[in-house]
């Protein structure tokens, strides 16, 4: 009996000096559920945290949710902080730029401030509004033959200034939001090419949507 009580003593000693000791480190927690715009829970959403007082960092780690929707995530230090949340296979892309969301939608990001050793609870995220999805595979026109590297633009044409630009290696996938978006593809020797449908300048696709095209390039 007397043994039981000395371990218990060593024990609650113990666990007392690692709550100590993670308190003085600055180390909290937040946790929550991330859920859809109409309130239901999504498992295998990507979670991670951005510190929004000091700039120039990498993605920190990122965090899964479980099958309730549920996320817990670590901070090493106290702060400013701004929850990102997505699940691109379901049709919510990583929100980072304006280009990403629609110019009728509102960019939801939730916030919280970390105190030091502080654990936050029931901060729930939802994600929204649904993108759609464009995949290219660029072509040489007159061989058919997959061109390797592909310059593309896309902007926003009621916002032209919420653009996006980057390099691809051969095909390429992009999530883009439900509104009217201008393409235009280039390749070096070859002519640029702005995409058009149905007669339109621009390309349109649905929340959710799936959409492959093949653009094809002519030599200069």
């Amino acid at each position: 009996m007397k043994l039981l009580r000395t371990l218990s003593f060593f024990l609650a000693a113990f666990t007392a000096t690692t709550v100590l000791a993670q308190s003085s480190s600055g180390v909290g927690t937040v946790n929550g559920r991330v859920l859809t715009e109409d309130g239901h829970p999504v498992p295998g959403a990507s979670v991670y945290l951005v510190p929004l007082h000091r700039a120039g960092v990498g993605r920190p780690d990122t965090v899964k949710t479980n099958e309730m929707g549920i996320y817990k995530i670590s901070v090493k230090e106290p702060g400013p902080y701004a929850i990102h949340a997505f699940k691109i296979e379901e049709g919510y892309p990583d929100v980072i730029f304006a280009f990403d969301v629609a110019p009728n939608q509102a960019l939801r990001r939730e916030k919280v401030n970390i105190l030091e050793g502080q654990s936050l609870t029931g901060i729930d995220v939802k994600l929204g509004p649904r993108s759609g999805n464009l995949h290219f595979q660029v072509v040489d026109e007159r061989t058919g033959r997959p061109l390797t590297k592909a310059d593309y633009k896309l902007c926003q044409v009621q916002v032209p200034d919420n653009c996006v630009n980057s390099r691809a290696v051969g095909a390429f996938d992009i999530s883009v939001p439900a509104t009217e978006i201008s393409v235009e593809i280039s390749s070096p020797g070859y002519s640029t090419v702005k995409y058009a449908e149905k007669n339109q300048p621009f390309i349109l696709v649905k929340p959710g949507e799936e959409r492959d095209l093949v653009i094809k390039l002519a030599l200069r």
